[in-house]
This record gives C-alpha cells, sequence and structure tokens, in this order.
C-alpha cells in the first residue's frame, strides 16, 4: 500500500514545483499573462523570493554608458537620443517582468505565511493518518 501513496505523492510535489516555477514570472512574465491569469502568480511562493531578491539587487542598477563607445550604429544613436533609458536598466528589467511593486518586508511576511500554512497542513494531516 504505501508505494501507491508514494506514487501519488510524487505526481502532487510534480505538479505544485510546475506550478511554482511556471507562475513564478521568471519564465513567463507576469504582464505577459493573459488578464484571466493575472492571479496566479500570488499562489506561487517562488513569485514573492525572485521578486525580492530581483527588486533588492536591480532597484538600484544604474548604467554608466559612453554612446561613443558603442559599436552598433543604431544602438549609438538609440544611446544619444534616449540616454535616461540606457541608464535604467535595472527599473526597465523590474517593470518588463513585473516585479517592479516589490515589497521587501510584505514578500516576507507572505514567504513566512506560505512555510507556516504548510507546517500547520502537514501536521494536521499527520495527526488525521495516525488515529
Amino acid at each position: 500500500v504505501w508505494h501507491r501513496n508514494l506514487h501519488v505523492a510524487n505526481v502532487v510535489v510534480g505538479f505544485l514545483l510546475a506550478w511554482c516555477v511556471l507562475f513564478s514570472g521568471l519564465f513567463v512574465y507576469v504582464s505577459a499573462l493573459p488578464a484571466w491569469w493575472q492571479w496566479s502568480p500570488w499562489t506561487s511562493p517562488a513569485y514573492f523570493t525572485l521578486r525580492s531578491l530581483f527588486y533588492t539587487i536591480l532597484s538600484k542598477k544604474v548604467v554608466e554608458v559612453d554612446c561613443d563607445a558603442l559599436e552598433d550604429v543604431t544602438v549609438r544613436l538609440a544611446c544619444v537620443l534616449q540616454p535616461d533609458t540606457f541608464a535604467a536598466v535595472g527599473e526597465t528589467a523590474l517593470e518588463r517582468t513585473g516585479y517592479s511593486n516589490a515589497n521587501l518586508w510584505l514578500d516576507l511576511l507572505v514567504l513566512f505565511a506560505f512555510h507556516a500554512a504548510c507546517r500547520a497542513l502537514f501536521g494536521l494531516l499527520v495527526a488525521w493518518r495516525n488515529k
């Protein structure tokens, strides 16, 4: 009987991991999701982890660009015409991925809540099975 439960657990864990990775916003941008799937990243702990991590790293990222040093003529022209776009690499990346409205403390609180909910659910399951 234990092998049947192990197979079910493997299928369930595989589904949950695929859900967390797919809707974390890393491979499919949150802004690119259809309107009816916009809620899905909020159910993934990986979304909150990546959002707070990327926001912490990229939010203040500024690149000093010398437009004359660029080799491609079109990129050099774009750099000359819009220097602020080239300087604000971090904010642009955060906007594109959907991580621009991150709140570090809220993300940490949500991650702790996910952890507590999983521990409580596991404890209730073990108590129910050992009745």
